[in-house]
């Protein structure tokens, strides 16, 4: 039989930078946890429609047939969630 020894191991320093990594990579976590309790909640699909819209006037500068597109997708589902 082998054994095995443990050895106490003096923390190494971690390297320059890993800290605000670190704090982003709990940031991010956190942002995921708050995601997924928002998910387990019921969720009414005319909250997404602001967020739509405002997408639509964010790229209407920048790409007009994507604006259009998004307006097109916010004017169906206007008339989809207020037909069930």
């Amino acid at each position: 039989m082998s054994t095995i020894s443990i050895q106490a191991v003096a923390p190494r320093k971690a390297p320059r930078g890993a800290e605000p990594l670190a704090r982003a990579a709990a940031a991010v976590w956190q942002w995921a946890v708050g995601r997924l309790a928002q998910r387990r909640q019921p969720h009414d699909p005319r909250q997404d429609l602001p967020q739509l819209w405002a997408l639509a006037d964010k790229y209407q500068s920048v790409d007009p047939g994507l604006a259009a597109d998004l307006r097109g997708a916010a004017l169906r589902w206007e008339r989809e969630t207020q037909q069930s």
